[in-house]
């Protein structure tokens, strides 16, 4: 057993709390801590529910620095705080600590934030969350006054929506719910115009910096190619922070011929995918960005599944390595599940809204 368990442990015999009902439901704040924006965006089904069902709330979201920018002017939330965990920047969290809040919803389902819980616990009335997973060396989700049965199987944004039977709801449907304002829009639009020989191309995030979900580069270049000779337009390649190496490495491969998007911020990338006709790429935050903001997506799949990620859109599409290993997805498969998914795209003709 290690100091943290050992901990958890003390915590539990001493903070265990008690159970509670639900009276005043006005302030409402959501925990959603974990460091991946796609983690994030797979709860906004259940903030939805609960906005429909109790229109008079208020909603606040606590989230981390590097991904709350994705909520940013969600109508679904009045305001989008976030938390600091690094100890130089501890201070900066002390405004959290003046709220109060009548409920608050911790939201887990691939790991178990004890930073989250005790947050809860501090700011909020009523704390809500489910009860797997367990917190390592607990034995219950012991700060939580109402503890709910976790949703075992199914995709990750209906295990969510477990905190829903908290108020007697019930699981909602998927819905593309990340909000764009105009002037982003037309910034998407006045990037793609600089670098791209089309309007509405197709996008291509082609980089992982984990390399258990990164296709070989040297084969999304030869993809690229291809898809620029079958179309007659170069697609137009986006990468995101931490990726310059990877992307110098995709240029050199291309020998020149792509068109690559300059350094852009969270929300100048939302406007360049709104702006595009699709996504084909890996499994990265942007391809759930991108699915969120109701594009066709086509992604390829390495070390998890499909089954857990991908959105009940209609419009979304896998390609799933075998034995969950990305480096053993054919070339020729990929070619075919691509210019197929581009057939579907010409067929539906998605413009932006």
């Amino acid at each position: 057993m290690n100091s943290k368990e050992i901990l958890v442990k003390v915590l539990e015999y001493l903070l265990s709390q008690k159970s509670k009902q639900l009276k005043d439901v006005r302030k409402i704040l959501i925990i959603k801590q974990h460091d991946q924006i796609g983690d994030l965006i797979q709860i906004l089904p259940t903030i939805k529910s609960l906005n429909d069902n109790f229109p008079d709330a208020e909603f606040y979201l606590l989230a981390r620095p590097y991904t709350k920018d994705i909520m940013h002017e969600n109508p679904l939330f009045k305001e989008v705080l976030a938390f600091h965990t690094h100890p130089c920047k501890w201070g900066s969290n002390s405004f959290l600590f003046r709220k109060r809040f009548d409920v608050g919803i911790v939201m887990n389902t691939v790991s178990h934030s004890l930073t989250s819980d005790i947050l809860a616990c501090l700011l909020c009335k009523v704390t809500i969350g489910a009860d797997h997973p367990l917190i390592r060396g607990s034995r219950t989700s012991f700060l939580y006054n109402i503890k709910t049965e976790a949703i075992e199987k199914g995709q990750q944004w209906e295990k969510y929506s477990s905190v829903l039977k908290a108020f007697n709801l019930e699981t909602p449907v998927w819905l593309p719910l990340l909000e764009i304002s105009d002037e982003e829009k037309k910034k998407g639009a006045s990037i793609i115009k600089e670098v791209a020989d089309c309007e509405n191309p197709v996008a291509i995030h082609p980089l992982h910096r984990d390399i258990r979900r990164r296709w070989a580069i040297s084969l999304f270049a030869r993809l690229i190619i291809s898809i620029e000779m079958k179309t007659g337009n170069k697609p137009l390649i986006v990468w995101g922070p931490k990726e310059e190496a990877l992307r110098d490495r995709l240029q050199t491969h291309l020998h020149g011929r792509g068109n690559f998007i300059p350094k852009t911020n969270i929300r100048e990338l939302m406007g360049i995918l709104f702006n595009s006709s699709c996504l084909i790429g890996t499994d990265t935050a942007t391809y759930h960005i991108a699915s969120a903001l109701g594009k066709p997506t086509l992604t390829l799949y390495g070390d998890v599944s499909p089954d857990e990620w991908l959105p009940p859109s209609g419009k979304s599409f896998a390609i799933e390595s075998p034995e969950g290993n990305i480096r053993k997805l054919g070339y020729e498969k990929v070619e075919k599940e691509v210019f197929s998914f581009l057939d579907f795209i010409s067929t539906n003709n998605p413009c932006p809204a």
